[in-house]
């Protein structure tokens, strides 16, 4: 991402995809020039929710990466936004 361009970055579960998720991802992208969106692992939200999602990890990225308003979806591993920071450099 060279140039002056703002890189943003959402992390969310996005299992059961709904209005709520759409309305987050776009507010989001009118906060940047390019969105990642990053969709927990099933692990890391068993570990957040201590259940499995309904949908698998491969079709929720597959769903998020769908929509307009996302540039790219990449697995997010773990709460802690700095591992995410680490392997997209993102601004917001």
């Amino acid at each position: 991402m060279a140039g002056s361009m703002t890189v943003g970055y959402v992390p969310g579960g996005f299992d059961m995809l709904h209005i709520g998720h759409l309305n987050i991802l776009q507010s989001s992208r009118e906060r940047c020039d390019l969105l990642i969106a990053g969709v927990a692992t099933d692990e890391a939200l068993i570990a957040m929710k201590g259940r499995a999602p309904v949908i698998p990890l491969e079709e929720r990225l597959a769903l998020v990466s769908g929509l307009r308003c996302v540039d790219r979806a990449v697995p997010d591993v773990d709460q802690d936004k700095r591992i995410a920071w680490r392997r997209h450099h993102f601004d917001v």
